[in-house]
């Protein structure tokens, strides 16, 4: 298999993304600690060889991407392959489902799930995203209101937030 990886400038930094022509399968930023893991996970499990090379899901997403920094679109329409447990899936399903501006914490996320016990294994399932921005784990802050951590850091996750609430200044 062959995957293909592209790289987008963003007013919060440099992103990778892996995709083919009908999947967005990593979209991360650049200097994450976790990126190489991502990356070795995404060709160990496919078998893939990366390949920097465009392709029609990169174009879509960049569009959309520029779009939404824009503050043009709220919500992306980009086909996601999503590789995770059932219960991962769950989560990421509640995060895509949540609406620009909207926030969540990973109590609430468990009750939606049915049970509010579970909030440790949200918040691993929030950390496991691959897919930054467009499933907004970003949304996702403590429940006394701080915001927690973020893989891409604490101030991109501000920057969204504020992004989202039309209030750059809000956190």
């Amino acid at each position: 298999m062959k995957l293909f990886v592209n790289y987008i400038d963003t007013p919060i930094g440099k992103m990778i993304s892996i995709s083919d022509d009908r999947y967005l399968y990593l979209l991360q930023f650049t200097d994450s600690k976790k990126l190489s893991l991502r990356i070795q996970q995404v060709r160990a499990l496919y078998k893939a060889d990366l390949i920097e090379r465009s392709t029609s899901t990169f174009l879509t997403l960049k569009k959309q991407l520029t779009a939404y920094f824009q503050k043009e679109i709220t919500t992306f329409s980009i086909p996601l392959f999503l590789n995770g447990t059932p219960f991962q899936k769950q989560v990421w399903n509640i995060l895509q489902t949540t609406h620009s501006g909207e926030l969540l914490t990973y109590k609430k996320i468990a009750e939606l799930l049915g049970s509010s016990g579970k909030s440790q294994a949200v918040g691993n399932a929030n950390g496991a995203n691959k897919i930054a921005i467009i499933i907004p784990c970003h949304r996702v802050i403590n429940a006394n209101g701080s915001l927690g951590g973020y893989a891409g850091g604490v101030e991109r996750k501000r920057f969204l937030l504020g992004l989202e609430s039309n209030d750059i200044t809000l956190f």
